[in-house]
């Protein structure tokens, strides 16, 4: 049993579909479901209820999901364990900028400080939001400003 392997499966329950989980695990289809085939084997037992449109879970199937969403959750706190360690800040920060700004923005909140380490993960699937927020500018002096982010 792997990670990656209760991460296709959370997918495939996620999306009730296993080309559409392939495609949001970024993996071919028949790669997918060969590895789920792989954990059904080892548990000796059936997650996937195959034969309705879409897929459904099993009764056993429900409670494997739940305890694989556990399982990855650990697993990726432990991976922020082993950042912090390093020195790395992680974690989930959203915010909405308009496009106007953005690139002159995410420019300067982006520029090396001398600070510890840091991971961005930018994504621009934003419906509609007001938030405000601290952000430091390349003068390392702190401002507070309003962002609006509209669906673009």
């Amino acid at each position: 049993m792997t990670i990656t392997q209760l991460k296709y499966c959370i997918a495939v329950a996620e999306h009730r579909n296993f080309t559409t989980a392939a495609e949001h695990a970024f993996v071919t289809q028949p790669t997918l479901s060969m590895q789920i085939q792989k954990l059904e084997k080892e548990l000796d037992l059936t997650i996937f209820d195959r034969t309705q449109k879409p897929i459904a879970l099993t009764a056993v199937g429900k409670k494997i999901i739940e305890q694989a969403k556990l399982i990855v959750s650990e697993s990726e706190r432990m991976l922020d364990v082993v950042d912090q360690e390093k020195g790395v800040i992680g974690g989930t920060f959203k915010l909405g900028i308009i496009p106007t700004i953005m690139p002159t923005l995410l420019k300067a909140s982006m520029s090396s400080r001398g600070e510890p380490a840091s991971k961005f993960s930018l994504a621009s699937r934003v419906k509609y939001c007001c938030a405000e927020t601290n952000v430091l500018d390349t003068s390392s002096t702190v401002n507070r400003m309003f962002f609006i982010a509209i669906n673009y």
